[in-house]
Formats: C-alpha cells, sequence, structure tokens
C-alpha cells in the first residue's frame, strides 16, 4: 500500500517540473536598425528545483547594439526578474531575466501615451516659456 502511494507522489511531482517551461526569443543583433530573428526555443529547467527563464542581453557600445536573447536557467538563477548591470564574455550592458510569461525577453515596445508625452511636452513648454515671458 505505502508503495503505491510513494509512485503516486513521485510521478505527481514529476509532472509538476515537467510543467515548468517556458518560450522564449532567442537570437543575436549586432548593429542598430538590424531586426533580431524571431526564432524561438521552449526552456526548461535543467535541474529538479531549479526554474526556466528567458534573458535579455544588450551591451553598452556608442558605435553598435549588440542584444542577445534567449533562455538560461544558470545565469538568472541569481538575477530572477529583473536586470542587473553586469559583463558577458568580455562585454559590458545589462542582462535581464524574467519567466513570468512566454516570451517575456522581446523588445520593450514603445506605447502610445509614451509617444504622445514626447509630443505633446516640447509644445507645453513653449507655451509656458511664451506665457510668462521666461
Amino acid at each position: 500500500m505505502k508503495i503505491p502511494a510513494l509512485f503516486l507522489l513521485l510521478v505527481s511531482v514529476s509532472i509538476c517540473e515537467a510543467l515548468k517551461k517556458i518560450n522564449c526569443f532567442t537570437g543575436t543583433k549586432y548593429f542598430i536598425g538590424q531586426d533580431l530573428e524571431d526564432t524561438t526555443e521552449v526552456c526548461s529547467a535543467p535541474i529538479w528545483g531549479m526554474e526556466p527563464y528567458c534573458y535579455r542581453f544588450e551591451a553598452d557600445s556608442p558605435l553598435k547594439k549588440v542584444t542577445k536573447v534567449g533562455c538560461s536557467q544558470v545565469l538568472c538563477s541569481a538575477i530572477r526578474n529583473h536586470c542587473e548591470h553586469t559583463s558577458m564574455l568580455g562585454v559590458t550592458g545589462t542582462v535581464c531575466c524574467c519567466n513570468r510569461h512566454d516570451y517575456c525577453n522581446s523588445q520593450p515596445k514603445t506605447t502610445l501615451i509614451n509617444n504622445l508625452i514626447l509630443i505633446t511636452l516640447p509644445s507645453v513648454a513653449f507655451v509656458f516659456l511664451e506665457y510668462f515671458n521666461i
């Protein structure tokens, strides 16, 4: 009677661990204006108890914008769901790790509100300066 219960427990734990998967974008961009390939990868935890993560690394470079996206469990196990300034293969930049939803390592989108603020802020400043004769 104890053996079937233990077997059921092990199967349940294995199924729960197998469900810990996340879809991530993967690829590298070397130049400003170049698009990242839309390739994807299913990431799973390599070791029982670890969680799979997507990452996005953007290098600090004035001449070109190097971006690398993919899966990483070891790199992101300490960073978890936020960003850190770091060095990868001798290149400094920012690495962001996430596992809250599929494809969380995509390029951040500029929202309509952000665009409206960028467009209207100079106009408001101009009117303010003209009104108060500054």
